[in-house]
């Protein structure tokens, strides 16, 4: 089930979307994802940095359900999200890119 977009959404970290549409993202942050199927998603990251490589189920930008396989260990997938899915997701120490 995809949930609507909502750009002024307060989320775990801050809130998502300035007054114009744009998003109000600090450049070079960069926040430890704890895998989730439910509750407060993170501010929407640039990409993520994989630690060890797996399988793995994010929700974009836009509340895309999104299942990437076979990712390499210390990959970057350069993708805007907002969560980690803990279901069908094996990969491990993910960072998340602002």
């Amino acid at each position: 089930m995809n949930k609507a977009y909502n750009p002024r959404k307060p989320n775990g970290v801050g809130v998502r979307g300035g007054d114009d549409g744009e998003l109000d993202l600090a450049s070079g942050d960069v926040l430890t994802v704890t895998k989730a199927d439910s509750g407060s998603d993170f501010l929407v990251c640039r990409a993520l940095y994989v630690g060890t490589g797996g399988n793995m189920q994010v929700l974009t930008e836009k509340g895309q359900t999104v299942l990437f396989k076979n990712i390499p260990d210390g990959a970057t997938i350069p993708i805007r999200c907002t969560r980690v899915f803990s279901t069908n997701s094996t990969v491990s120490d993910v960072l998340a890119m602002r």
